[in-house]
């Protein structure tokens, strides 16, 4: 399977499983995704594909892989990588909107002893990034294996604001410290279920 049909077809998937297709009376009459971009030190900058389920309560953005690494002979560049996705949404005026997450965080570590890893994400909206929701979760070596982290219930927002039209941005970042042991190394790998991020959509009246 390609990767145009295997997107589709997790579009189609989740959109049935976010049924009903007409939107609620929680939901605004109509939303469509302006743009959906992305790039940072660990993604190419690039036009992304994203998608709306049928009901505008879930948010599909591809993602792929971000990885972190630290060791003898690694660059230093390699100890944090981020990368950031701007998604512009338009709807009809008079509505506010927060995203929280809905597939978590999954990937893979492989860390010496005393080494640490970190995940970051931050969530905002340009021109105010001092209202960010952050989520942050570390980890310490020795370890390896997968993990899986979902965020907490309560880890919704910042809300778009009422009277402007600006990008959300999802900032998320991965790190590797060696401090505590200068000659050990690690990694740490986030892999996106179906490289997608789903994000649940949620809606208020100004």
């Amino acid at each position: 399977m390609n990767g145009s049909m295997a997107w589709a077809g997790v579009v189609v998937g989740l959109g049935v499983l976010a049924a009903p297709e007409v939107a609620s009376a929680e939901t605004p009459p109509s939303v469509t995704i302006a743009q959906a971009t992305r790039g940072g030190s660990g993604c190419p900058q690039a036009i992304v594909p994203a998608a709306l389920t049928g009901d505008y309560e879930r948010l599909l953005v591809v993602d792929g892989q971000l990885e972190a690494e630290a060791g003898p002979g690694v660059p230093l560049s390699k100890g944090r990588v981020f990368c950031q996705l701007a998604i512009e949404l338009e709807h009809t005026p008079g509505w506010s909107y927060a995203v929280s997450s809905v597939t978590g965080h999954r990937g893979r570590l492989d860390l010496d002893d005393d080494i640490t890893a970190v995940l970051s994400v931050e969530r905002y909206f340009t021109g105010d990034k001092g209202a960010a929701q952050r989520f942050e979760q570390k980890f310490q070596g020795p370890s390896g294996g997968e993990f899986y982290r979902r965020e907490g219930a309560d880890d919704i927002g910042p809300w778009s604001p009422c009277n402007a039209s600006r990008a959300l941005n999802i900032h998320t970042s991965v790190r590797v410290s060696k401090r505590e042991n200068p000659q050990g190394s690690g990694s740490i790998m986030l892999t996106p279920f179906w490289g997608v991020q789903v994000f649940k959509l949620h809606w208020r009246k100004c």
